[in-house]
């Protein structure tokens, strides 16, 4: 389920699949009812929303009893200073403001530095220097230059960015009845909180 055209796509890629239904709609207004899945996994979705906690509050009463819940959002405890730096933390909110064609000059430029960054140490073209970048950078490198200006494109003009702690996650798990509770760190990136339906 996604609000955007991002369903056209995915419904395309999973045609040949009959146990694949992409669904168009609001999260918070999900169109489905309540207590009817077994899994609902959440991914970078909820940390954009106006109401993240809203959010997971609507998904959280479509999980049937026995059922489980996971959820990945951006946290900025444990967050390792590159994915600091990759998040445009520093730009403070000034992000959405800016003109679309800024952004979009602003995402190719910081795409162009990262592929050569990328080409020379997360490729292995300098082995003594690969030991020393971060994972998520090594992961980075690997994405075409496309798709590195893209990602730059989402982190810059999202008109809303939160970074969660996991306190505020648990308590919106406890605030949902939900038990089992398992807030994990993902490799200094952010949190996936998972909770268990009774």
């Amino acid at each position: 389920m996604d609000l955007s055209k991002a369903v056209d796509y995915a419904a395309a890629k999973n045609e040949p699949n009959e146990r694949v239904h992409i669904v168009q709609a609001d999260i918070s207004h999900p169109a489905f009812r309540d207590g009817v899945f077994d899994l609902i996994y959440s991914t970078g979705v909820l940390h954009h929303l106006p109401d993240p906690a809203g959010g997971f509050q609507k998904l959280s009463k479509k999980v049937a009893p026995g059922g489980k819940i996971a959820a990945w959002v951006y946290g900025l405890q444990g967050m390792n200073p590159s994915c600091r730096l990759s998040h445009l933390t520093f730009l403070g909110g000034l992000g959405p403001r800016l003109p679309r064609s800024v952004s979009l000059s602003v995402s190719w430029g910081l795409a162009t530095v990262a592929e050569v960054a990328s080409r020379l140490t997360g490729r292995g073209r300098l082995p003594g220097v690969r030991r020393w970048v971060p994972e998520q950078l090594r992961d980075f490198a690997l994405l075409p230059f496309r798709l590195k200006a893209k990602e730059f494109y989402n982190r810059i003009a999202a008109p809303v960015t939160y970074f969660l702690d996991r306190e505020k996650l648990r308590g919106w798990i406890l605030s949902a009845g939900l038990t089992e509770v398992d807030i994990s760190p993902t490799k200094g990136r952010g949190w996936c909180a998972r909770a268990l339906r009774t």
